[in-house]
């Protein structure tokens, strides 16, 4: 019984091989899909850039807002 399970797996193992065996140089071959994966990975690239850009961008937005309040505070408290 146990002869017969490792050989209907061999022969399961050895069929989805040949199946990849001809699979891949196939899916090497076509560029059918090749340009949406390049927009999804140029789409990953520029967001991971945006968001290294936003946290300091944030901080010189949020100093020049700071400071503008501050002016505006003094010069309202000092000319009453």
């Amino acid at each position: 019984m146990a002869e017969r399970v490792w050989v209907s797996t061999w022969f399961l193992l050895r069929s989805q091989y040949s199946r990849m065996k001809k699979l891949v140089p196939r899916l090497w071959r076509e560029e059918e899909g090749q340009d949406l994966t390049e927009y999804a990975l140029l789409l990953v690239l520029l967001s991971l850039a945006a968001v290294a850009f936003l946290g300091p961008l944030a901080t010189v937005v949020n100093d020049v807002f700071s400071n503008a309040a501050a002016n505006l505070t003094i010069k309202t408290t000092c000319c009453d």
